[in-house]
């Protein structure tokens, strides 16, 4: 691994110029020996563009110190329980190959129909995390979702959503373990997809943006604008404002989006900036039989964290620099 700090001519590329050259190990610590280049202007931000502390050798990682020399943080990982499988002190899960140690951002996942709790697997939620760019899963946000739920209904449900995550980035925030620059990504379950896409036209009308992802959630389009530009359906992502990227994966035998054709809903989204994944029964294989649909058996398929690698990563998100409670309601 290594990192370059380079002077560029415009007028001619070929005279190019190497400032600094650091060249390193896996987990950070500096590769000597290798005929270092003198740097004519030092800068500090070296190994993942992390800042080396003095003479310290440690590097500024937001919240905690990290010593290269052993490939840990010198302090506990405050949300360590979120990842009872690693050490509190583990740097990127001890693959600093293939992935980076980031601080704190916020995952929400919201369940669906007939749940009070979200029912991916460990693993499938690991690879959101990836995808979003997060770290810290809140998956304790509970909605009235009975079998038969109503868009008013969600609409309630998406005020207190709003509400929730506001009040728990505050904690975070008093507890240290977040910082105000830091952005959040929702994942919504059926019809907590739905819920999700509703809390984003809150936050849009405050001038805020999250990062959504949907999973097997019924899609409702709509094809027209009102006077004020807003869509003829609330859950239509097309028209929220709050939404700075949008990734809907759904099973192609997905049996609730089936019927929700009936009721005006859809497999995919019409929108042009959702990116729409559709799940082939070749790449995750699911047998119907009793209380066994695509649609239940999909979060918790052995298979799903396996296609999930192959999704790219959600676009980073803005801080959302959240409005007070009092700001929040659903008046769209």
């Amino acid at each position: 691994m290594s990192n370059y700090s380079i002077s560029t001519s415009l007028n001619d590329p070929a005279t190019a110029e190497i400032l600094q050259r650091e060249l390193y190990y896996p987990f950070g610590m500096a590769l000597r020996g290798t005929a270092p280049l003198v740097p004519e202007i030092e800068q500090e931000f070296l190994y993942n563009n992390k800042e080396l502390v003095g003479e310290t050798g440690l590097y500024a990682y937001g919240f905690r110190y990290y010593d290269p020399a052993i490939g840990r943080f010198t302090g506990v990982d405050p949300i360590s329980d979120q990842f009872a499988w690693v050490s509190p002190f583990n740097y990127a899960e001890n693959m600093p190959i293939i992935g980076i140690d980031l601080h704190g951002l916020q995952l929400f996942v919201i369940h669906g129909t007939r749940e009070d709790k979200p029912s991916f697997s460990q693993a499938a939620i690991s690879e959101f995390l990836r995808i979003s760019g997060n770290t810290y899963v809140d998956d304790e946000f509970k909605w009235d979702a009975p079998q038969f739920n109503g868009q008013s209904r969600r609409k309630h449900a998406s005020e207190n959503l709003a509400r929730y995550i506001y009040q728990s980035r505050i904690e975070l925030l008093e507890k240290g373990i977040i910082t105000e620059d830091e952005p959040v990504t929702i994942l919504g379950y059926s019809h907590g997809g739905n819920l999700g896409i509703q809390t984003t036209r809150i936050f849009g009308n405050l001038e805020r943006k999250l990062n959504l992802i949907t999973v097997s959630t019924p899609a409702f389009n709509t094809n027209w604008k009102d006077a004020y530009g807003y869509g003829g359906n609330i859950e239509d992502p097309m028209f929220s404002e709050g939404i700075n990227d949008h990734i809907h994966i759904v099973h192609e035998d997905d049996n609730v989006a089936r019927v929700a054709r009936t009721f005006s809903g859809h497999r995919k989204y019409n929108n042009p900036d959702t990116r729409n994944i559709i799940i082939t029964d070749e790449d995750v294989p699911i047998n119907f039989g009793l209380g066994i649909t695509p649609h239940t058996e999909l979060p918790s398929h052995p298979d799903f964290p396996t296609f999930l690698k192959g999704v790219a990563p959600l676009k980073p998100a803005p801080a959302p620099n959240f409005p007070k409670p009092s700001e929040i309601n659903n008046e769209n």
